[in-house]
């Protein structure tokens, strides 16, 4: 049907299959995977451990000007879609912050694996964006207050904090 052979269509479904997005049943075919509270919460939460690591890699080291540039053009473009009240290019804008940050932090391992729980995370969100409440605006960002259980460094670049009030809503 797609013109080509079962081989590539299965080991991609397996892949789907290992990455929690597919469930492959025996005989029956592949259906999409569920989408519970509690896989949400655990990818949330590994996602949340990863991106500390790879903002403090980040901010622990001299970020080029042109990277700078590109997070804070991220920021903005959060920014421009919060004004306009598009939030699907809101969601996407945040991916590619946060993209950014994980793939600016160094290492490359721990780029790959975030990536994977990043890309989980964004299927979570795109689904249950009508449900969800309004981000915070990104303009409210102030130097230093980031909550200090998530980052313990003081170098970290004024993009990567949020008012102490707003910490809990931050994507």
């Amino acid at each position: 049907m797609l013109g080509m052979s079962r081989t590539p269509l299965r080991e991609a479904a397996v892949r789907l299959e290992q990455e929690g997005f597919v469930e492959i049943v025996p005989r029956r075919g592949i259906r999409v995977g569920l989408l519970t509270k509690r896989s949400v919460r655990e990818v949330n939460e590994v996602l949340e451990c990863l991106e500390i690591q790879a903002a403090q890699r980040l901010a622990g080291r001299r970020v080029p000007a042109e990277d700078l540039r590109a997070l804070e053009a991220a920021v903005a473009a959060m920014d421009r879609a919060l004004e306009g009240e598009d939030i699907t290019a809101w969601a996407d804008a945040d991916y590619a912050f946060h993209s950014l940050v994980i793939t600016l932090c160094g290492n490359q391992h721990l780029a790959d694996t975030a990536r994977t729980y990043l890309d989980k995370a964004h299927r979570f969100r795109l689904l249950t964006l009508p449900l969800r409440p309004r981000p915070c605006t990104p303009t409210s960002i102030t130097p230093l207050s980031w909550r200090p259980c998530a980052v313990t460094t003081r170098r970290l670049p004024r993009i990567f904090t949020v008012p102490t009030s707003a910490a809990g809503r931050v994507s």
